[in-house]
């Protein structure tokens, strides 16, 4: 495989990270042909040929293994969170709480009272190093959103072509949370992922994400609002 730059425009190469680490070469091929993209006609390759230079190339390098790559996580398994376990997810949640309030909630729970006034060119709602995961402590970028949208969070509602998120992961953080008091559509998760693996591709060595949604906001405030 002659060594060249290509051009990608819709994270084709993201994708094909992902399948590289769950197929076996056929697969590979395989999937690979189904995924639309402007790759192939817009760097003049041929697809069958390509994709099996690509594989044996991908191949000989060590550093591409499966625990290299980012890892979603859940609420329940962050320590300072662990205690929703004692609530079970609700259907369809939707909660009238300020971004505030839950900002404020977080803060309180993490022990972080540090100010961090909200601004337009932000890039996350609250940064932190108080979170802990798996025993060790890790720098956490958190997006916030309220009440202020109504219905399920769409990519849209995320800024312009969900530039929300991609500033998110601009932070210098191991682990990046999104937060809704609502339900989340499933493009903002593949947002999320295909994120999580720009920043693991850009040499960030670990990598995490998280998608708090209206129920696990729930199941957030019975636990911890209360405590003083």
């Amino acid at each position: 495989m002659k060594k060249k730059s290509y051009e990608d425009d819709d994270d084709f190469s993201v994708k094909l990270s992902q399948l590289y680490v769950s197929t076996d070469k056929n697969d590979f091929i395989k999937q690979s042909k189904k995924i639309k993209t402007s790759f192939f006609k817009r760097n003049r390759v041929k697809k069958e040929l390509f994709l099996q230079d690509l594989f044996k190339e991908l191949s000989k390098e060590k550093y591409i293994e499966k625990s290299t790559f980012p890892k979603q996580i859940f609420i329940e398994e962050i320590a300072n969170f662990s205690k929703v376990k004692k609530f079970k997810k609700s259907k369809g949640k939707y909660l009238d709480i300020l971004e505030n309030d839950v900002k404020v909630l977080i803060k309180k729970i993490l022990g972080e009272y540090k100010e961090q006034k909200d601004w337009g060119g932000e890039q996350s709602d609250l940064f932190t190093t108080r979170l802990t995961l798996d025993k060790k402590r890790l720098p956490v970028a958190f997006c916030l959103k309220g009440r202020g949208k109504k219905g399920i969070l769409q990519i849209s509602d995320c800024g312009k072509n969900g530039d929300q998120i991609i500033r998110l992961f601009k932070e210098p953080a191991k682990l990046f949370i999104w937060q809704y008091v609502g339900d989340i559509s499933s493009q903002v998760y593949d947002m999320m992922e295909t994120c999580a693996y720009k920043k693991s591709e850009g040499g960030a060595k670990e990598v995490y994400y998280c998608i708090i949604d209206g129920s696990d906001t729930e199941r957030l405030f019975k636990v911890y609002s209360s405590k003083k």
